[in-house]
């Protein structure tokens, strides 16, 4: 994914509050806290069918079970020399596309060949493993379509420079039909579909489906790129939302008896509750960690859990980082006992839903 586009998504991912790290080992991105936390690699995201992208990664498997299905493809054969691949051509009597058996997200538009020479280069430059695929080229207009979640995402076209240009506007109902169509049946919550629509618009002919696309020359053409960015972002983790699960913030002292307390009353609820304190780290009453785990230290590793739906953390005056927590936002601020009254006033402007103060301690007006 170029880089333009992995910071679009970036973005949109920041204006709902998720906020993307880096995957431990760097596999990935993270998105979301706890039970809500998701996966992706690129625009890949931890919920894509295995079957699916096994499939998407072969064109000539993939053409087979389109095909089987009833979808509209050229006529497509493995050749495996460029003599073949001329030969094939004059078979056809029309131009054609030599393309590799793997397609790539960055891939240039389809250009159409008769000239012999021409269709040797493109062999050697398309071949793996000594094989290419020659399909036969439609005529008409080459369009890319990007589906997610079951509906019209964009769609581009090369304008007289060769450079995307939106076509969602004109792309017709046929096209998007057979692209949710192609996408739906190897299950791909998010895909690029390649097709060439004649002069007629209802003579359509699918000439590809990528399972990972690069969103840049969609988002580069988009009339809305912010809107397109948050839709790509849904469709890569469906459900997603805001990712967030609650955060419980407990200072001053005694907070540590307070926050074993919080957690046994959540857990009485049915929450399976974390915990970071000065006595360790906890998730669901069992101890992952039994030194300092107070504060960002804490909290971050909370939000990393897969089992985590209520995090709860003690916060220390000393703790290190921009903000106490170590975290962008808090819920709620619980004042177990008396405590630094600078450290309270940072913390009462991440808490989102306000504080509590047992036995009538002050609170700044800000978290009342």
């Amino acid at each position: 994914m170029a880089p333009g586009a992995a910071d679009a998504l970036a973005q949109a991912a920041l204006r709902r509050g998720l906020v993307p790290r880096p995957a431990p080992g760097g596999f990935g991105t993270l998105y979301g806290e706890g039970v809500r936390l998701r996966r992706a690699v690129g625009v890949l995201g931890d919920r894509a069918p295995f079957l699916g992208m096994a499939a998407a990664r072969s064109r000539w498997l993939l053409a087979g079970l389109l095909a089987a299905r009833g979808l509209p493809l050229p006529s497509i054969a493995v050749v495996d020399s460029a003599s073949a691949a001329v030969q094939a051509a004059r078979r056809s009597g029309r131009p054609i596309l030599v393309r590799s058996a793997q397609p790539h997200p960055a891939e240039p538009w389809p250009r159409p060949l008769s000239d012999p020479a021409a269709i040797a280069r493109a062999f050697a430059a398309a071949a793996v493993n000594g094989r290419a695929l020659v399909v036969e080229a439609p005529p008409g207009q080459p369009r890319r379509v990007l589906v997610g979640g079951g509906r019209l995402l964009a769609a581009i076209g090369p304008d007289a420079a060769g450079r995307p240009a939106d076509r969602a506007a004109d792309i017709g109902d046929r096209p998007v039909a057979l692209a949710l169509r192609a996408a739906a049946m190897v299950g791909l919550p998010l895909a690029m579909v390649e097709l060439v629509v004649g002069e007629d618009a209802a003579d359509v002919r699918i000439l590809d489906l990528v399972a990972e696309p690069d969103p840049a020359p969609f988002l580069a053409a988009a009339r809305d790129p912010d809107g397109l960015a948050d839709a790509i972002l849904d469709a890569m983790l469906p459900g997603i939302g805001d990712g967030r699960i609650p955060i419980v913030a407990v200072a001053g002292r005694g907070a540590g008896e307070l926050a074993g307390a919080l957690a046994r009353h959540g857990a009485a609820g049915g929450r399976s509750v974390g915990v970071a304190g000065a006595a360790g780290l906890s998730v669901g009453g069992l101890t992952l960690f039994d030194d300092d785990r107070r504060g960002g230290r804490g909290l971050s590793l909370l939000l990393d859990h897969p089992l985590v739906d209520l995090a709860i953390v003690e916060i220390d005056g000393g703790d290190p980082g921009s903000d106490p927590p170590g975290h962008h936002r808090l819920d709620v601020l619980v004042l177990a006992g008396p405590a630094d009254a600078a450290l309270v006033e940072r913390l009462a402007g991440l808490a989102g839903r306000g504080g509590i103060a047992p036995g009538g301690l002050p609170v700044p007006a800000t978290v009342q």
